[in-house]
């Protein structure tokens, strides 16, 4: 019989929840600082009661533009991406557990042994032709590239804020990539 490896999806989906958390945060990087923008026009409307009380005319520059920093767009697009790849991790899994239930159900059936046999040789070829076994061994690639795209992110997140955290942080992360880099090609 077929094997469908078991995916705890809770554990995908509290990961997504925490990038979701991270990223409510980060997005606003990529858009203007509406308290600058409210400290401009204040500014704008101090310098033309100042000017109308002179009896002068303002002179009023053009509002600053935004740009976003590049460690802004950076951080979200690993964050971002991290979420993709942790949703799409969770879909696939529970694709996958409700096409091995359909599977044993129908492998199961009530019906003489051979018409079950044939059921079962079909239901497996169909299996085999989709590859479901290479999209079960994809899935673990997925949830860890989405776990070290989010340290990407936090790291690139703590250099912005304090190069000390993030230095620690980078200490405490290099190993478990190192360990996993071997792990990976040891085991392979």
């Amino acid at each position: 019989i077929y094997e469908f490896p078991a995916h705890d999806t809770s554990h995908t989906g509290l990961f997504s929840a925490t990038v979701a958390t991270f990223l409510i945060e980060s997005y606003k990087l990529l858009q203007p600082d509406t308290g600058e923008t409210s400290a401009f026009l204040l500014a704008q409307i101090s310098n033309q009661l100042a000017a109308g009380l002179n009896g002068t005319v303002a002179a009023f520059p053009p509002p600053p533009s935004f740009s976003p920093p590049l460690s802004g767009i950076n951080i979200n697009i690993f964050w971002f991406l991290s979420l993709v790849l942790s949703l799409t991790c969770a879909l696939l899994a529970t694709l996958i557990q409700q096409w091995g239930r359909r599977y044993l159900q129908a492998a199961q059936f009530m019906s003489p042994s051979i018409k079950r046999a044939q059921i079962r040789a079909y239901l497996f070829d169909g299996l085999e032709k989709f590859g479901i076994q290479q999209v079960t061994q994809t899935l673990p690639a997925l949830l860890h590239a989405s776990v070290f795209l989010f340290f990407a992110g936090i790291l690139e997140f703590l250099y912005t804020i304090n190069q000390t955290v993030a230095v620690v942080l980078s200490v405490a992360i290099t190993p478990v990539f190192v360990a996993y880099v071997l792990i990976t090609f040891l085991s392979a």
